[in-house]
């Protein structure tokens, strides 16, 4: 090169989408767009087309602008194939033109075909639950994530804490959710604040008012008993919040990394899943995006831990090692990777393989005492070391039904040391909500008695009553002035036909109702 000459600026590329060539999605999906390069946000406004043609109403691009999402006003057609061209008049900052084929040279379209899905007229299903919706779960973690898992999208207008509830023996609860989708899933995430009480009944609520993108709701309330398991921590120790990743490398960086595709396997800061308890300056995981060459003979990525932060936390085998994990549903297989720190000629070990067959957020956890816990990787397969540190985390791909595209996340990974029994320490009370919340009643359907819920943030008139569907009043349950706090409300419907009743609560000028029906 000609000294003085600029230096040359590689063409941006498309490195992602979704929906992914030839997907099928719903007709209300947004399509997201991933570049190589910062764009220039205005030279694509005008240079998308889709075939049949449909209307682009937003769009909306991450604060580095390497993304785009694409919203359509009114939506896609159902049962519909399209192809989206993304024209190469599309420019990054430094005016380059758009490679829409990748083959290094900028100034071609980039094209993608997909499919809509036919009309839908069939609201949410549950697929999957923690705790499992059909049998109680008896063992449920005292910090876990609860959630639910449906079968499409839901209106995220229609989640909220007076559709997600959970209750205890001594009424509502205040709890934190979080809605993501994963696979043309949604996953409903909820977690409070504190930890749960050790060995204790709780009941996850979720109401029929929550809907599809559609429109289409719940066939009916979703109910959930579950009990937690006995044991709760002694001790925890953090090893990494993943506030940052400073302490890790990219899957690439180890040699044992094989049968990847590079560009597509990355490990990066994200804010798409967070556990819901997490503080704002807190809602942020690591995203492992990866990617297996279809035809390679060996498959593992070991996400490499090389920073002092994480080394340097040092631990022996009376410890549990715990990380929470979201899950894609990709049948792939994660496990731990230790490191002696005085190393006796074994100084690598694992744990055994864990298919990830769900989907959202599971603690993920390795029982160093026990010594048929132990993996076979590089080590003798006993942990016979007096002290050992995290050395990575670790996928493989094994076989043909498991997904070569997806992505896990990763958050709060720490050692603790559990105990039976009643807890030294009682766990505080979560916060009361800074609005007002009015639970669905429980049970529902009820006959003749059933619970009102409600929580108010400070003292003030309440008034809760009654009315049939002509809007008869029928009862008034509660008219004074209450202090802030959670409230439990009796109903005995016993003197009243069977048939939908609309309860209603007013306070501070404002005006809340819900529904509940009473069977004989």
């Amino acid at each position: 090169m000609v000294e003085g000459d600029p230096l040359p600026s590689f063409a941006p590329i498309v490195v992602d989408s979704d929906p992914a060539p030839g997907d099928t999605i719903p007709a209300t999906a947004m399509i997201t767009i991933k570049f190589s390069k910062t764009m220039a946000s205005a030279s694509i406004e005008n240079a998308v087309t889709l075939s049949p043609a449909a209307t682009i109403s937003q769009f909306h691009w991450a604060d580095d602008l390497k993304s785009v999402t694409l919203v359509f006003d009114p939506p896609l057609q159902a049962a519909t194939e399209y192809v989206l061209t993304l024209s190469a008049d599309i420019t990054d900052v430094n005016n380059t033109p758009l490679d829409g084929n990748g083959d290094g040279v900028g100034g071609d379209d980039f094209t993608l075909q997909f499919y809509t899905l036919p009309s839908d007229l069939n609201g949410p299903v549950v697929v999957q639950s923690d705790p499992d919706i059909d049998n109680q779960t008896d063992n449920f973690p005292i910090d876990g994530v609860m959630t639910i898992v449906f079968n499409e999208a839901l209106d995220p207008a229609t989640v909220n804490n007076n559709t997600i509830q959970l209750f205890d023996d001594n009424g509502l609860m205040v709890t934190n959710y979080k809605l993501t989708s994963v696979r043309e899933k949604a996953i409903v995430s909820v977690q409070t604040s504190s930890p749960l009480e050790n060995d204790a009944s709780y009941t996850l609520v979720f109401s029929s008012e929550i809907s599809d993108t559609a429109g289409n709701t719940l066939e009916s309330d979703i109910s959930i008993n579950f009990r937690t398991s006995d044991v709760y921590y002694q001790e925890s120790i953090d090893i990494e919040k993943f506030m940052s990743l400073t302490n890790w490398e990219q899957p690439s960086y180890s040699g044992s990394t094989v049968g990847i595709v590079v560009p597509n396997t990355t490990f990066e800061m994200t804010g798409e899943a967070y556990l819901p308890s997490a503080s704002s300056r807190q809602r942020n995981s690591a995203r492992l995006r990866y990617e297996w060459a279809a035809n390679a003979s060996d498959y593992l990525i070991r996400e490499y831990a090389s920073g002092s932060g994480v080394k340097n936390v040092k631990f022996d085998t009376s410890y549990v090692l715990q990380c929470f994990v979201f899950g894609d549903g990709s049948k792939n297989k994660f496990r731990f990777s230790l490191r002696e720190e005085s190393g006796q000629g074994y100084p690598l070990e694992v744990s055994e393989w864990v298919t990830i067959n769900w989907y959202g957020w599971k603690i993920i956890e390795w029982d160093l005492s026990d010594p048929n816990s132990v993996g076979t990787w590089l080590g003798n397969e006993i942990l016979d070391g007096s002290q050992y540190y995290i050395d990575s985390f670790q996928l493989t791909h094994e076989d043909k039904e498991s997904e070569l595209i997806g992505k896990v996340f990763f958050d709060n990974l720490r050692i603790v040391k559990k105990a039976s029994g009643s807890s030294a320490v009682k766990t505080e009370k979560p916060q009361l909500p800074n609005t007002l919340v009015l639970g669905q009643n429980y049970p529902n359907p009820f006959n003749p008695t059933t619970t009102i819920s409600f929580s108010i943030p400070k003292k003030g008139l309440v008034q809760l009553m009654v009315f049939d569907v002509l809007g008869r009043h029928v009862a008034t349950l509660i008219n004074k002035n209450v202090e802030s706090g959670n409230y439990q409300i009796p109903f005995n419907g016993s003197n009243l036909t069977s048939g939908i009743y609309i309860y209603r609560l007013r306070f501070n000028n404002k005006t809340y109702s819900r529904q509940m029906l009473l069977m004989k």
